[in-house]
């Protein structure tokens, strides 16, 4: 071929490369071989696919049995007991009713304020409402004071400031309590007491002395028990104190507590001129 000998087809190649421009090709190519051209691709016409033609198949109907609804439980509730009706003579919330006695019910605390449910006017306060039905309430102070149903407690009976120098008489304050802190207490009758005499007076009094200044009642020595005769007794709301009787002048008696009693007794025999005393007690 009038050209050199090559041990490889590279050996060639590279030889050539200068004057070779399909080099590339040459070192990874059969020599001699021609490189065949790319083919064009044949554009191609997409055939749409024949429809195959299909007949609706209507669905088989599934059978159905009609289950019937499950019955829900049910709790019998018990009926509401009916509440305990007011005494007839009372008001009735909900009625526009007054009834005199209870006419300040109408104007308790929440009910004047809820006025409109009771088909009463509405209030402010209390006062308002009971103040608007003065004329017709006569427990006007205690709608004004109080709470409607709650009773008003008694007016306690203030204790009197003890008195000094009071006298006391058997025949004419008979039954009487006194509060006071010095006195003189008398059988009462001018000269001789009468028979059949059962008198008592009371003195309100701190730790009281009592001093006897006359005394002489009927006595029969006979019989030496006081109470066969007339007597004189003094005790205590605890316990019994004395009975005094005869004709001598007794011992100062000397008492505790806050209070204490004079009792007289005279039977149906003979009557003498009675007794006095006197008391002080502490301030």
């Amino acid at each position: 071929l009038n050209k050199p000998m090559y041990n490889t087809r590279e050996e060639c190649c590279i030889a050539h490369k200068d004057r070779m421009p399909d080099f590339d090709n040459c070192m990874t190519r059969d020599w001699g071989v021609p490189v065949p051209a790319t083919p064009t691709p044949v554009p191609t016409t997409a055939v749409p696919p024949t429809p195959v033609p299909t007949t609706a198949v209507p669905p088989t109907p599934v059978p159905t049995t009609a289950v019937p609804p499950t019955p829900v439980p049910t709790t019998a509730v018990p009926p509401t007991p009916k509440p305990t009706e007011e005494p007839t003579d009372a008001p009735v919330l909900g009625e526009n009713v007054w009834w005199p006695a209870y006419a300040s019910r109408a104007c308790r605390p929440g009910t004047a304020e809820r006025g409109a449910e009771l088909n009463k006017p509405m209030y402010n306060t209390r006062e308002e409402c009971c103040i608007a039905h003065k004329d017709r309430m006569p427990d006007f102070d205690n709608c004004m004071t109080r709470d409607w149903g709650v009773p008003v407690p008694a007016t306690p009976t203030p204790t009197p400031e003890p008195v000094a120098d009071v006298l006391l008489s058997m025949k004419d304050d008979d039954g009487r309590r006194v509060a006071a802190s010095s006195g003189s207490i008398e059988d009462g009758w001018v000269e001789e007491y009468e028979h059949d005499q059962d008198l008592a007076v009371t003195v309100e009094g701190k730790n009281c002395v009592l001093s006897f200044r006359e005394f002489s009642l009927q006595y029969e020595w006979a019989n030496s028990n006081c109470r066969s005769n007339d007597w004189v007794e003094v005790r205590t709301p605890s316990r019994l104190v004395k009975v005094l009787c005869g004709l001598r002048l007794p011992e100062d008696v000397q008492l505790s507590g806050d209070e204490f009693t004079v009792k007289f007794h005279s039977n149906g025999s003979k009557a003498r001129s009675g007794f006095a005393l006197d008391f002080e007690c502490e301030a």
